[in-house]
């Protein structure tokens, strides 16, 4: 998906995708391609606090899949 439909916004989209999944993977493997690449710390640094916000929403859909009262509960404080 981000070499052919997104190939300027790989770290973005690699975000969004990877914070879907696991945050803390994204975050490790963001973390190392900034050692590497200097040049776009500003996205890398973006791309890490979009991946920890896509925790958050997934942490809110899973709560209300297995307990909806629960997300209204929690909704305010997300």
């Amino acid at each position: 998906l981000q070499k052919f439909i997104f190939p300027q916004k790989g770290i973005i989209i690699t975000s969004i995708l990877g914070g879907l999944y696991s945050s803390t993977a994204t975050t490790i493997v963001l973390a190392r391609k900034s050692r590497l690449n200097t040049s776009s710390t500003n996205q890398i640094t973006a791309g890490i606090i979009i991946a920890t916000g896509m925790m958050f929403l997934r942490l809110l859909l899973l709560a209300y899949i297995f307990n909806p009262a629960l997300t209204v509960y929690l909704l305010p404080s997300f």
